[in-house]
């Protein structure tokens, strides 16, 4: 019986890739690039939740896997 905690680190279970490759197709082909981007227009995170039709929690999850930080790059 496979648990939580005997996954390694950077690992997801089926479901959540699944979720993950959805919310990933709502963002279009360059997610990183349309995250940084939004927040360069100065949208927050539930700004750009709603716009993406996805929920906040959703798209703090999703910039963290793709390593895009919360501040401003000039």
């Amino acid at each position: 019986m496979s648990t939580i905690r005997d996954k390694r680190p950077g690992q997801m279970c089926r479901a959540c890739l699944d979720d993950h490759e959805l919310i990933l197709g709502k963002l279009g082909p360059m997610p990183d690039a349309a995250l940084r981007a939004m927040a360069g227009y100065g949208l927050s995170d539930q700004e750009m939740a709603r716009y993406f039709g996805v929920t906040p929690s959703s798209l703090r999850r999703l910039k963290r896997s793709l390593n895009v930080s919360a501040t401003l790059i000039d």
